[in-house]
């Protein structure tokens, strides 16, 4: 003979269904990344202007263009699928089916977002968007069929 005892689980287990990140979490994140971003296309025109001309039109126009995307992809093709803004506050990309990004979908959802940040009344309603989905969506989640979830408790609750 036993005791019964009612099973329980104490935060995130990896069988559940994970949770959605709140729309707070997400936009902090997304500041401390943009700062990274930031400093990565500054220092990347630095180099640009240090080069002759035409090496440094191309690294120059690289800089304006291609580091979001490609921070991006890099790092929510990983396997945390986290970027550092992300893995700070406990929160990372996953595909809807569960499992991994991979580099494929994380281009497609970095190239969504560069794409809807460019168009001027829809970049605004971007913002707005994922704080009023059930599931805290935004443009690019949808077009890779994304979720940003909850990983681990850091620093905020």
């Amino acid at each position: 003979m036993g005791i019964a005892v009612p099973s329980f689980s104490v935060g995130y287990v990896p069988d559940d269904d994970p949770e959605p990140s709140g729309f707070g979490r997400r936009a902090l994140a997304w500041g401390i990344d943009v700062t990274l971003m930031w400093v990565l296309v500054v220092f990347t025109c630095l180099v640009a202007v240090m080069l002759p001309a035409a090496p440094g039109t191309l690294v120059g126009l690289y800089a304006v263009v291609g580091v979001v995307p490609t921070y991006l992809t890099y790092f929510h093709g990983s396997a945390s699928g986290q970027t550092p803004g992300k893995r700070l506050l406990g929160i990372a990309v996953r595909p809807d089916e569960g499992g991994r990004l991979g580099y494929g979908r994380a281009l497609k959802r970095a190239v969504a977002l560069v794409i809807v940040a460019l168009i001027p009344i829809v970049n605004i309603l971007a913002i707005v968007r994922p704080a009023r989905h059930p599931r805290w969506h935004a443009e690019h989640d949808d077009v890779a069929a994304t979720t940003v979830v909850r990983v681990k408790d850091d620093f905020i609750d």
